[in-house]
């Protein structure tokens, strides 16, 4: 039977299942190919490995008049929703694989939804691929992987879906603004142990490696997609508390996403980001404290009014105030984390 013959109803439900479903790798040994390096440096996303984003209904589009213009009417109204998945290969990066069934037509996105699935390096992976992604403890800061789990975010909220735009320079406002950004972090099907999320299981047994966390790698007892989702989760929250090193993604996260992050493993929810609240009670401690400035106090109060005026506009659909107050509350340089 050929597709045309098919009632109508029935063709658009399976060309919303074509357009709509994720785009999901087997595993990383299929999906090496194609992959290039977010960045070379460490600090910006070097553990970042990333597909070409492919857009699922690319192929109907070129069948003919007919289901052009079908596959067409389903993408014009289909929500600003988008499905990442990434591979967390240790040692070896986080692996994306962006399902793009269309371009945002405008900068607010609805729902990111992001799987996190776990795998043990293989003997036929490239070897360029080695060493990207390092929890080997710091000398007084985090461990590097930690700025590759940060430069997800940032590159999201900076470039969008897919990390297809081109960007702004780091001391503007970022384009794009999210709603809610799910995270699922999955239990591992390869068949491995993973004793250790931070090593392979061939290098737990010959030796320990240093890192910051010890429970990432030698508390068994925590299924690691637990122990993956706490340590995702305790950096969001240094993050949120505008840590040393993370005060820039922190004014980024509450400038340009508007409702939660949360995290699930397994389909469960494990915690939940609001971030109204969290920018409340952030202020309330911040301004209430003994230790901080007068003059620490009003710089922070000026950039709390504009982010405050600025998610406001964001929750109506508005055009948001994009004029962050000058040297903003907290500075960095333009070669700083973005």
């Amino acid at each position: 039977m050929n597709l045309l013959d098919l009632p109508g109803e029935i063709r658009q439900e399976i060309f919303k299942l074509t357009i709509q479903s994720p785009l999901v790798p087997g595993n990383p040994s299929h999906s090496q190919d194609g992959r290039h390096q977010l960045s070379r440096d460490a600090f910006e996303g070097g553990g970042i490995w990333q597909l070409q984003p492919q857009n699922p209904a690319l192929s109907l589009l070129l069948v003919n008049r007919q289901i052009h213009d079908e596959t067409k009417s389903i993408i014009d109204i289909i929500p600003n929703t988008y499905d990442l998945d990434i591979m967390f290969v240790k040692h070896h990066g986080l692996w994306t694989t962006w399902s793009l069934p269309k371009l945002p037509k405008t900068h607010y996105i609805d729902h990111v939804h992001v799987t996190v699935r776990i795998f043990e390096p293989t003997d036929d992976l490239d070897p360029r691929f080695q060493k990207s992604l390092s929890f080997r403890g710091g000398d007084g800061g985090p461990e590097l992987a930690v700025w590759s789990f940060f430069h997800l975010l940032g590159n999201l909220i900076r470039r969008g879906p897919g990390y297809i735009g081109h960007g702004v320079k780091s001391e503007c406002t970022a384009p794009y603004i999210i709603r809610a950004i799910d995270i699922d972090i999955l239990r591992p099907t390869d068949g491995a142990a993973h004793r250790s999320i931070v090593c392979t299981d061939k290098e737990f047994e010959r030796r320990k490696p240093r890192v910051n966390k010890a429970w990432l790698h030698n508390d068994a007892s925590i299924p690691p997609e637990e122990r993956l989702a706490e340590y995702m989760i305790s950096n969001m929250e240094l993050c949120l508390c505008f840590g040393r090193y993370t005060g820039s993604y922190a004014m980024l996260v509450f400038e340009n996403v508007t409702e939660i992050i949360g995290f699930r493993t397994n389909g469960k929810e494990f915690r939940l980001f609001d971030l109204r609240k969290r920018l409340e009670a952030h202020k309330e401690a911040y301004l209430g404290s003994p230790d901080v400035s007068d003059n620490q106090k009003r710089i922070y109060q000026e950039w709390v009014a504009y982010v405050e005026d600025r998610r406001a506009r964001m929750e109506k659909g508005l055009e948001p105030n994009h004029d962050r107050p000058a040297g903003g509350w907290w500075r960095w340089s333009e070669n700083d984390m973005f």
